[in-house]
């Protein structure tokens, strides 16, 4: 496996079948991608942007799991599963490293790394988060009581200190 350094794909088509081959030349999900939109205008974009989505949905690719796939554009408050940045020094600069020849150890891991990626690519995401999300809402409701019983337990020292 090769070290996972982020890559850009020029879209110079929204058409499926070619997204779909630029896609698998360039390795998306197995990789981490940006497109740079920015140029876009905002109603163009959404139209592109649905676009990705149905090509990834369509490959079986999440935009987030195992790499991501970011987009930048200046209208980040699209309603869009892709991550999107306004710059590219927004992206994560561990996506952003140089090129060197790497030590056994390091190789070792990488296979590791591998290994969990395909793992990953068998799971269906987007159930794992939907059970993620209901596993966390219970625990932001008990958080929430506990900030609210924490809160009327210093008013009520503070009643009894007067």
């Amino acid at each position: 496996m090769r070290i996972p350094i982020l890559d850009e794909i020029k879209l110079t088509t929204i058409e499926m079948s070619s997204l779909r081959d630029i896609f698998l030349k360039q390795k998306v999900g197995k990789t981490p991608v940006y497109s740079d939109l920015s140029h876009l205008g905002k109603d163009r974009l959404n139209e592109v942007l649905t676009t990705i989505e149905l090509v990834l949905k369509d490959m079986n690719i999440h935009a987030k799991f195992p790499f991501p796939y970011y987009i930048i554009s200046q209208h980040t408050e699209n309603i869009s599963q892709l991550p999107t940045v306004k710059t590219y020094e927004e992206i994560p600069t561990y996506f952003k490293t140089e090129v060197k020849r790497m030590s056994n150890r390091e190789q070792k891991l990488l296979d590791k790394i591998e290994v969990i990626c395909s793992q990953i690519e068998n799971e269906n995401i987007d159930q794992r988060l939907h059970e993620y999300k209901m596993n966390i809402l219970p625990q932001k409701f008990i958080k929430s009581l506990a900030k609210e019983g924490l809160f009327l337990e210093t008013i009520l020292k503070e009643i009894n200190e007067d």
